[in-house]
Order: structure tokens, then C-alpha cells, then sequence
């Protein structure tokens, strides 16, 4: 056990979770590494030459003073570097990269930027900047440590439409990224190959500030990969989109892991017309008390809603302005007269797994978006294929309790004609295994685990299965070895509107056994290894301290406690280990697994004042490599 936790305080920063080969972006190497840099200055003058000392003022004028590549030099490529000094850069120009910025000739200019301190560009709360804030054309580039906000059109825009075809945008690197209200999406990339976005926050995209705002309906998503490859996004956190949190749409081979996304109005992850991805160890929850109002994508809409869902797939056929879209062969046909045919695959070969997911109208939803934008082409066929979502742990239904519609599991195919044949979709081999499915029924009870519906003419197939999964409801669609937990109904503490995953340790009918799902299976949601064949379905493996009652070595007979526990404003907590122990080494870990802090016990006692509310794990290194644990809880 003591190996276990040495190695995971040292292999966790760089531990890899994707079932793909999915490629990391090159930045700043070799051939293409930044040759030069230009500073710029809330206080610069755009006189200057550029330097840390004499800063200009404005990015078009940073822009002016980076050099474009040379022609028979790296392919006519240069890499630029605009830093930004701390301050506030509010409403002062544009921080635009334009076509003619970007290429000259057959020689490209290809920039990073970078906030030096603490950066923040954009408008103000009384003047929003009318248009999207930044806007960056080139390859093997990075934007690093900024803060964008007010701004009527998107905060973050990668995207090159010039010339996709023989000079793709490749390579980008989004790292402390700050987007916050905004009228469009916080972060938009468009044809990017190798992208990773890490450590970024997105928040009120779509809803700059106020609820009521007269924009009509709207679904910009917070956070949206369009038309990209080989995308990762990664410790970040999405909230308050009007539209959907996460989007990958029309993309191949991403992945998702260690971000948290709630209280997103569309969806909090949409997979939208995407194949190839992984989405594994985040945290996707809705608020309890931002109220059903919150999440109605229509400022002016009325009646009742349900909260927005955790994940949703569907094939919505978008394929642009300028193109026709139709569907061949479980595939976006997307056609145009100059650029003719191309295709992107329907949802397909999707790995949902490790998640923890709270308080949603629906976990999981399915539907079979529109088949096609024109009537006269018939046969388009929506496909949905090759999904699994395992080992996740559900819990509570949040939303209007009279919503009938509001499940756990969503699979609507209701818009088949028979004539048309539009909204003809089929699913095969969707697989939900070893999950874990509770909410209250007594408060939701119009709400249901499962529903299915579709048109009474449509001709399928819909092939889903369930197996192994723990439910607190019995439904029709139940598995040959699902689980049905009745006295699960009301005893778990997260359905109480309290936003703290299940831990296994403190249900012992969670710990149903079985083999892994998939090999790369290997640690559970807060990096616990998974056992082979003790492997627990959820989220949480069940940890071998949960059975801790004495220790194996030496007779230490005495198991630690934590007082008090909750710990609410205590400042300290005291630990109860036998008098002769003197100077325990001890170590502290949030839920996600992050060692917060370490050290050697003094007197029995805590100092807990450095840590925020929640969950926490403490261990004792006690003699002969035993280990003690116990968990405890801070309140603010």
C-alpha cells in the first residue's frame, strides 16, 4: 500500500488515459520555435520598438512588428510571440490576426500570445467589445495565461479558412485561458489538427451576465471543437453556457478527462456528429439551487423545464455555410460545387467511462437529430454505433418533479416518416455496463430510469443493451445481471442537494464485483487502481482501507478517527493515534487524488484553515509500512 501512494505522487501529473493514439500539439521546437517577441503595455506606446522596456499598446501594432517567414525558409513559416504585461487591456483595440496578418505571398506568419502577470483583455461590464476578442490564424502556436471577457462575440477564435486543404492549422496549445461572459462561445476552434486545451475556464458563454437578455434563443456552447482532429481537453471547467458546455462536433479522435461541467443549459457534453473520442474522469453536475429558470436555453421562455443533461449524442447534420448536407453511408455527406464531397463520420466508437455525474435531467441521452435538409434525397440513414459507457456513477434527478420526461437513460427516435424516410436512425452496440443509476423517486416520481420512445413505424434497428449496472428502480430495460438496490431510494447523502460523490466505503452495496470492462480500465475516478476481478462498478473502486478495521502489522489494534468530522470553521482537526507513536508522517489527498499536503503529525493535530469544502482523505505512516487511513469532511 505505501508503494501504491509513493507512486501516484509522482506518476499522476503524467499518467495518459486515451483508448486512441490521439497526437499532442508541437509548439515551440525545433523548426518551430518562436525567433521573435514583441512586448506589449496597457501603459505602451505604439512608438515603440516592442521590448519589456518601450511596450507598444495595441495588437495590430505588435502584429505590424512581427516578421512574416521567408520564402525556401521552413516553408515560408515564421513563429512570432506577442507578450502581454500585467494589466487590464479594456476595450483597446482589436487582438485580431486578419488573412492579410497571416499570409503574404507564399509566406505565413504564424503568432503565440502569452499574459505575463495577471492579463485581462477584452470590454467591461458597461461596454461589451463588439466582436470576437482573440482571433488567431497559424500553426504550432500557443495562447497562454489570459483572461478575456465582454465581449459580444466569441472570446477565443483558432480557426483558418484559408486554404484548408494544403495548408491545414495544425498544432495549437490553450493553456490559462480565462473566458467569462460572453455573447458567444468562450473557446472555438475550427479545423484544428493536434490541439490540446488545458487548464481553461469557460463561463457564462451565450449569457453575458444577465438571464433576460433580448438575444432570442440561443445555443453557443462554452468550449467547441468543430471540425477538428486529434483534440484533447483537459483540467478545465465549463459552467452557465447557454447552449451546450462541451462540444465536440464534426470532429475525429478527442478526448476529455479531469474537467469538471455543470450547469450548462444544452448539455453539459454534447457529441455531436463526433467519432473516436474518450471521455473519462470528470465531474459533470447542475446546482440545486440555480433553480429550473437557469437552464432554459430561451431567455423568454416559460413553463416547466428539467435540468440539462450530463452527456448527449446525436447526429445533427451540420456541415456549414456553403455546403449541403445529407447522410451516406453512417456518414455527414457535406457537399459544395467548388470543394465537392466530404464526409464525417456518424457517432461511432465512443469510451464513456470513470465520470461522476449529479443532479442532471438526464445522465445519458440518444436521439436521432435531422436526416436530412432535403427532402428529395431519401435513404439518409443516422447512425449511432459502437458506444460504451461504463463504470460511472449517477446520482439524482434534478429539474422540475413534474417532468415526465426527465430519466437516467434517454433514447428518443420519435421523427421517422415513412415516405421521406426522414429521421430514419438505427444504434448498434451501445453498451451500458457496471454503472451506478440512483435518484430520489419519491420526489421525482413522474421521472423514470429508462425511457425509450420512438415512432411506431420505425424500422430500426435499435440495438442498446444494459448488463451489470446497480439501479434503485427496476425499469423494462433492466440486464440479465443488473442490480436493483430498492432501499437505495433515499439513504444516499448526495441526493440531500449536496454536490458529494458516493463513496463506495460508506455503502457497502456499491461494491457489486465484476471483471474490467476494457484492459486501459486501470484506475477508478480518483486514480485508485482497479483490480482485475475486484473491480467495483461506479465510478469509486472500493479501496482495501474501506475494510480497514486493525492493522496487520504489529498488533496496532487502534484505527484513527478524526474529530470533529464534519469539521465546520474548526480550523484544526485532532487524530486519535496511540500515545507511543511519535512523529507519524502524514498525508492529505482532495477527491480527485491531488496530494494537498504533507508532513509529520505534531501533537495529534491538523491545521485544516488552507483547505476548501469538501471530501478528503488522510493516511498515516505508521511503523513497518503500515498504513492507516481515514476521510474526512470540511464545511465552510
Amino acid at each position: 500500500m505505501k508503494a501504491y501512494f509513493t507512486s501516484l505522487i509522482f506518476l499522476f501529473p503524467f499518467l495518459v488515459f486515451a483508448q486512441f493514439n490521439i497526437e499532442t500539439p508541437v509548439i515551440n521546437q525545433g523548426e518551430f520555435a518562436i525567433t521573435d517577441t514583441i512586448y506589449m503595455s496597457p501603459e505602451g506606446n505604439d512608438d515603440n520598438l516592442g521590448t519589456i522596456d518601450h511596450p507598444v499598446k495595441t495588437f495590430t501594432k505588435a502584429m505590424e512588428l512581427l516578421p512574416f517567414g521567408q520564402v525556401g525558409v521552413n516553408g515560408g513559416h515564421a513563429y512570432g510571440l506577442v507578450r502581454l504585461l500585467s494589466g487590464v487591456y479594456e476595450n483597446v483595440g482589436s487582438f485580431q490576426q486578419t488573412s492579410s496578418k497571416w499570409k503574404k505571398g507564399n509566406t505565413y506568419k504564424n503568432v503565440s500570445v502569452e499574459g505575463v502577470g495577471d492579463v485581462t483583455i477584452g470590454g467591461s461590464s458597461s461596454e461589451f467589445m463588439n466582436q470576437h476578442v482573440l482571433v488567431l490564424k497559424g500553426s504550432h502556436i500557443f495562447v497562454k495565461n489570459i483572461k478575456i471577457r465582454f465581449a459580444s462575440g466569441i472570446g477565443l477564435l483558432i480557426s483558418n479558412s484559408e486554404q484548408p486543404k494544403n495548408n491545414p492549422q495544425n498544432n495549437v496549445l490553450i493553456e490559462n485561458v480565462t473566458v467569462d461572459s460572453v455573447s458567444s462561445f468562450s473557446i472555438l476552434m475550427v479545423g484544428v489538427k493536434n490541439i490540446l486545451v488545458n487548464n481553461a475556464i469557460s463561463e457564462y458563454a451565450g449569457r453575458p451576465g444577465n438571464e433576460h437578455l433580448n438575444t432570442g434563443c440561443s445555443w453557443p456552447s462554452g468550449i467547441k471543437f468543430l471540425e477538428c482532429n486529434n483534440a484533447t481537453i483537459s483540467n478545465s471547467r465549463i459552467a452557465y453556457t447557454r447552449g451546450e458546455g462541451l462540444n465536440f462536433q464534426n470532429s475525429k479522435y478527442g478526448q476529455a478527462y479531469d474537467n469538471i461541467s455543470h450547469d450548462n443549459s444544452g448539455a453539459n457534453f454534447y457529441n455531436d456528429n463526433s467519432s473516436r473520442l474518450t471521455v473519462h474522469h470528470n465531474y459533470i453536475y447542475n446546482s440545486p439551487e440555480l433553480g429550473e429558470t437557469f437552464w432554459r436555453i430561451c431567455p423568454a421562455s416559460e413553463g416547466k423545464t428539467m435540468s440539462s443533461s450530463a452527456f448527449l449524442l446525436a447526429n445533427e447534420g451540420s456541415c456549414g455555410e456553403g455546403y449541403i448536407a445529407s447522410y451516406e453511408n453512417c456518414s455527414l455527406k457535406c457537399s459544395n460545387p467548388i470543394d465537392g464531397d466530404k464526409y464525417i463520420s456518424h457517432v461511432d466508437s465512443v469510451y464513456i467511462y470513470d465520470n461522476i455525474i449529479q443532479n442532471c435531467g438526464r445522465a445519458f441521452s440518444f436521439w436521432d437529430g435531422s436526416t436530412t435538409k432535403n427532402l428529395l434525397q431519401g435513404n439518409d440513414v443516422n447512425c449511432i454505433r459502437n458506444v460504451f459507457i461504463f463504470n460511472n456513477t449517477v446520482v439524482g434527478i434534478l429539474g422540475n418533479p413534474d417532468i415526465v420526461n426527465s430519466s437516467l437513460v434517454n433514447f428518443a427516435f420519435p421523427d421517422y416518416n415513412a415516405i421521406t424516410r426522414r429521421g430514419y436512425a438505427i444504434m448498434s452496440n451501445v453498451r451500458i455496463n457496471k454503472n451506478i443509476f440512483i435518484y430520489d423517486s419519491e420526489v421525482y416520481n413522474r421521472s423514470k430510469a429508462v425511457i425509450f420512445s420512438k415512432n411506431e413505424f420505425h424500422p430500426g434497428p435499435l440495438d442498446f443493451k444494459f448488463n451489470e449496472n446497480i439501479w434503485n428502480q427496476s425499469h423494462a430495460f433492466l440486464g440479465t445481471n443488473d442490480k436493483v438496490i430498492d432501499s437505495l431510494n433515499t439513504n444516499i447523502p448526495s441526493l440531500k442537494n449536496s454536490l458529494s460523490p458516493i463513496d463506495p466505503c460508506d455503502h457497502p452495496d456499491l461494491t457489486f464485483r465484476t471483471e474490467k470492462e476494457f484492459d486501459f480500465l486501470v484506475n477508478d475516478y480518483i486514480y485508485n487502481e482497479r483490480i482485475g476481478s475486484l473491480t467495483n462498478v461506479g465510478a469509486i473502486e472500493k479501496r482495501a482501507e474501506c475494510d480497514l478495521t486493525t492493522s496487520v502489522q504489529d498488533n496496532f489494534t487502534n484505527t484513527i478517527s478524526v474529530f470533529p468530522n464534519p469539521c465546520k470553521s474548526c480550523g484544526k482537526i485532532t487524530i486519535n493515534t496511540p500515545d507511543y507513536l511519535q512523529n507519524v508522517k502524514f498525508r492529505i489527498y482532495d477527491y480527485s487524488g491531488q496530494l494537498t499536503s504533507e508532513g509529520v503529525l505534531n501533537n495529534n493535530e491538523l491545521n485544516v484553515n488552507g483547505l476548501s469544502q469538501g471530501i478528503y482523505f488522510l493516511y498515516l505512516d505508521l511503523p513497518k509500512n503500515s498504513i492507516q487511513f481515514s476521510k474526512f469532511l470540511i464545511l465552510e
